[in-house]
């Protein structure tokens, strides 16, 4: 198996040690902070095609973009089958934000061309795939894969991400009152503040000065005008994460767009209790363990805390580990992913058998 990736994020190599149970695996990234080097990752990666697509039984790409798109197209002149596993940003556009691939002509073309070229793509969730976008007005209200690319052939399955309940400690009771946390990459990018809704925190911490919020992601130094009642972290490693989610009784994910966010699922596992954004996947995800923000708006989500701090926190503490571990084990995706390769490879197993 040949599999390609951006970069090597702990998404990633989850599911490569899976596909590495039952297939010999060879990683090719495609990762640069300058878009000037770009040109040199497509030799890099045509490279790698050269030396490795030889005997090669199957492709797998981590999203679509410019690094899915020489994979697919060679795959399909050697009739390999090629899997797209499709994750969020290459499923949508949002131009005020300047966001998503679709947004972009030329990334949009290559994502584009890679969903045609591959033979199967596997969405984290459904609404990866086509939805109405009511959260936030600014923009598109249609998005999805079949919305941006309404002819693609490829056969279609859905995996759901998986965790690892284990990885993660049991909730316990001994958490700071109606205290709240969120974790997002690059918090230091105002889009990004926008994006992932760390902006509204901000903003409803200053409505409620009794209650305390921890923002991880940012990297610079804190600024004067930010509220008393929120303290602001740099990103941090799974094992103090986890630490920090046990001191929360929430956790917030207000973002305008998403896929199947893992540290939303992870800070379940860990008790806390989730208030998200009705966006893509998440009020899935939380069920009827949480509570949903229907639209961008900061009295809202105040209404929505005042409510959430008033309910029974134990019970909802357990019960929001409990969704995860029995809905979302990373036992299902292990076997949907391995289930999904072996029909690529034998499509007519069962037609056979």
């Amino acid at each position: 198996m040949l599999y390609f990736c951006v970069n090597q994020a702990s998404f990633v190599k989850k599911d490569v040690a899976i596909f590495a149970q039952k297939y010999d695996v060879k990683v090719c990234d495609f990762y640069h902070t300058n878009k000037k080097y770009t040109p040199i990752l497509f030799l890099k990666q045509f490279w790698f095609l050269l030396v490795n697509i030889w005997g090669t039984k199957i492709v797998v790409c981590q999203f679509a973009g410019y690094h899915s798109f020489m994979p697919t197209l060679v795959a399909r002149l050697f009739n390999i089958p090629s899997l797209i596993v499709a994750g969020g940003m290459d499923c949508v556009s949002f131009p005020s934000l300047r966001y998503g691939n679709f947004h972009k002509q030329l990334l949009g073309a290559f994502t584009r061309m890679s969903f045609y070229l591959c033979t199967h793509i596997s969405p984290v969730h459904e609404s990866l795939l086509k939805r109405n976008d009511t959260y936030y007005g600014d923009d598109n209200f249609k998005q999805g894969i079949l919305h941006y690319c309404p002819n693609i052939r490829a056969q279609i399955k859905t995996i759901y991400n998986g965790y690892d309940a284990a990885a993660w400690p049991k909730p316990h009771q001994n958490r700071k009152p109606n205290s709240f946390i969120t974790v997002a990459a690059t918090l230091d990018n105002p889009v990004r503040m926008i994006l992932k809704g760390a902006d509204m925190v901000f903003d409803v911490a200053r409505l409620l000065p009794d209650y305390s919020f921890t923002v991880i992601g940012f990297m610079g130094n804190r600024k004067p005008d930010w509220p008393a009642n929120v303290t602001v972290l740099p990103f941090t490693p799974a094992d103090e994460l986890a630490r920090l989610f046990g001191e929360h009784e929430f956790y917030l994910q207000l973002s305008i767009s998403e896929g199947f966010p893992n540290a939303l699922s992870e800070a379940m596992l860990c008790g806390c209790i989730p208030i998200v954004s009705e966006v893509a996947s998440m009020s899935f995800i939380v069920g009827d363990a949480g509570f949903v923000l229907t639209q961008r708006n900061v009295s809202m989500l105040k209404v929505l805390l005042e409510d959430a701090v008033r309910q029974d926190k134990v019970f909802l503490s357990k019960a929001v580990r409990n969704r995860i571990e029995q809905n979302f084990p990373i036992s299902k995706r292990v076997k949907g992913l391995l289930d999904l390769t072996e029909e690529m490879l034998h499509p007519n197993k069962e037609k056979t058998a």
